[in-house]
């Protein structure tokens, strides 16, 4: 086999899957679920923890919202994940002061619109939650003042990281072909 032939065999099998999973993301079913992830930051700004961030994740099943008016999903409805990294300790959904029914997502017409997550921090006999309302941190004692505030970015498709790779790979094989026609010439 020539390296042209070669070349257009792996161009053609790139094709096919690049389409594969084209037909595959592009023509799924409505009941087809997408994991969407969504990282969050938690800024402590007074109380014991003063100065000190946590960076987490949470992930959900996309055809667990209808996507309209006021959404709450919790570990069993649709909250697949969720992880937090705070003081030195790594927190999950199981974490929660009243697990299962709690952390909850919270959604407003189909967007994240906060989190509610109550956690003792490991090593302490003080609490902090996230508001999901106010998106701020609180020490979870009704009445206290926050001690801080939180944000989630907007959601992305889990695999997402996935067709960027391939999209590459097709381009870099183009590439290649482009310079080997460049060459023969």
């Amino acid at each position: 086999m020539t390296t042209s032939t070669m070349t257009k065999v792996s161009i053609a099998a790139a094709s096919a899957a690049c389409i594969a999973m084209g037909s595959t993301v592009l023509t799924s079913a409505p009941a087809q679920a997408i994991t969407l992830s969504a990282p969050f930051q938690i800024n402590v700004s007074s109380g014991t923890f003063a100065g000190a961030t946590g960076n987490g994740t949470v992930s959900w099943e996309s055809t667990a919202l209808t996507g309209s008016g006021l959404e709450i999903l919790q570990p069993g409805t649709g909250l697949l994940g969720l992880s937090l990294d705070f003081v030195g300790n790594t927190y999950t959904a199981a974490s929660a002061v009243g697990f299962p029914s709690r952390p909850r997502l919270v959604f407003s017409n189909g967007s994240l619109f906060g989190l509610d997550y109550l956690f003792q921090v490991q090593g302490s006999t003080e609490f902090l939650g996230l508001d999901p309302l106010s998106n701020e941190v609180t020490t979870g004692v009704p009445g206290a003042p926050p001690v801080g505030s939180y944000a989630a970015a907007v959601p992305t498709p889990a695999l997402l990281p996935g067709l960027l790779g391939l999209s590459l790979a097709v381009s870099a094989l183009r590439k290649r072909k482009a310079e080997e026609t460049t060459t023969q010439a």
